[in-house]
């Protein structure tokens, strides 16, 4: 598992400290866990997969890929998740509230507008 903790961290662009950081321990533990010298409990493996989205079964044991493909509604939810964390002046946020706010007939109008920029029309 050290080795493929490692390369999940990699995958993140992170060090080990911003690693340890992200998942509430020290640069310490992780570099223990890449190195062999420990391994994560159950508990921190979970949180390693919640935070990351990394494939449990590869963790755990290295067989099939690092990432599944994610649904629509896993893309909107990190999306989501992520304009949350955003100041309330961010155009991103101030943007998804605004469509929030439409209604149907406003939405039509605006899908409209999308497939002619597209092309669709």
């Amino acid at each position: 598992m050290n080795n493929r903790i490692r390369e999940l961290r990699k995958a993140f662009g992170k060090n080990q400290t911003e690693f340890g950081e992200m998942l509430g321990v020290t640069r310490s533990a992780a570099q223990k866990w890449e190195s062999g010298e420990t391994t994560p409990t159950n508990a921190v493996i979970e949180l390693m997969i919640q935070k990351t989205g990394v494939n449990a079964h590869w963790l755990r044991t290295g067989e099939g890929e690092m990432f599944l493909p994610r649904t629509e509604k896993d893309e909107l939810a990190a999306f989501y998740e992520t304009i949350l964390k955003e100041n309330d002046n961010s155009p991103k946020r101030r943007l998804l509230l605004a469509l929030s706010r439409l209604d149907d007939a406003q939405w039509q109008i605006l899908t409209n507008l999308a497939k002619a920029m597209a092309g669709e029309e």
